[in-house]
């Protein structure tokens, strides 16, 4: 390679993004498709996911491919390798579903412990497996547990706000709130 393309190839590398507390997690919808995508909120935009790659030099160099057909992206390092997430222009986030016209959250409370699988799940942005549960055929990691129902219905409400899919468990703890993971691996 070139010196003058080694300086055009760094001119373009994607940020790599090391840290999962430099981003949040979300859904968003962009106006060509009407499916729910998985993404993240990075500096104030939102970028799809694209691809995993488990070789760094790999995703970087499809990441400046990408670059040079005009679109932008960052990487994020997670346990199976490097994501590439392309920037959303036109996203918005993914709203939760209204039950009537007031503003009001959607959520499913699971009452009985035969309604759900407790498990162990892997997520791309983690090292380590998570608490988790499946219901319907989808996993769900815990964000928390609250004692109090006003606490719990307070944060379902942010989550989903921020587009979340959300399940609320009650047990002999409390009330368990569980946040949808799309690309999770039991």
């Amino acid at each position: 390679m070139s010196s003058q393309s080694s300086v055009a190839s760094r001119a373009i590398a994607p940020k790599i993004i090391e840290s999962r507390q430099q981003y949040r997690s979300c859904h968003i919808h962009v106006p060509h498709s009407e499916q729910r995508l998985p993404a993240i909120f990075f500096n104030n935009a939102y970028y799809s996911f694209f691809k995993v790659e488990k070789d760094k030099n790999r995703a970087v160099e499809l990441s400046i491919r990408l670059h040079r057909r005009g679109e932008t992206t960052i990487i994020t390092n997670v346990s199976r390798g490097y994501v590439i997430w392309i920037e959303e222009a036109e996203a918005k986030p993914s709203k939760p579903v209204q039950n009537s016209s007031k503003c009001t959250t959607s959520y499913k409370i699971l009452t009985s412990p035969s309604q759900y699988q407790p498990c162990h799940i892997r997520v791309p942005d983690l090292n380590k497996p998570i608490a988790a549960i499946r219901s319907d055929g989808k996993y769900y990691s815990l964000f928390k547990i609250t004692d109090d129902t006003q606490q719990a219905v307070q944060l379902i409400k942010r989550l989903s706000a921020r587009g979340e899919e959300t399940i609320i468990t009650k047990t002999v703890k409390g009330y368990g709130i569980w946040v949808f993971e799309p690309e999770a691996i039991a």
